[in-house]
């Protein structure tokens, strides 16, 4: 009985008994269930994780967050400026 087993090199098959083959298939079967149980309580190991790509990417541009913080703070000088019945209305807004 020919038995199909994959390694680094590739794909490989070779001859053993039936008995050695149900083993090694249930070892398979063991080992792929196994991986099933784990990977559905953490779908992504950091292990496995690419520290370069899309999923890392930060698309934010540090010259934009630091005109938006600018911006922000101009605006809260501006507010507190008001008086009381300005910020309200500002607030209604």
């Amino acid at each position: 009985m020919k038995y199909k087993y994959i390694n680094v090199t590739g794909a490989n098959e070779i001859e053993v008994s039936e008995q050695f083959n149900d083993i090694l298939t249930g070892m398979d079967n063991d080992e792929q269930n196994s991986n099933r149980k784990h990977s559905r309580r953490h779908p992504l190991s950091l292990e496995s994780a690419e520290y370069e790509g899309d999923w890392f990417l930060d698309d934010a541009d540090p010259l934009d967050i630091l005109i938006k913080k600018e911006e922000i703070k101009r605006l809260h000088i501006a507010l507190s400026i008001l008086t009381d019945d300005q910020q309200k209305l500002v607030q209604q807004l």
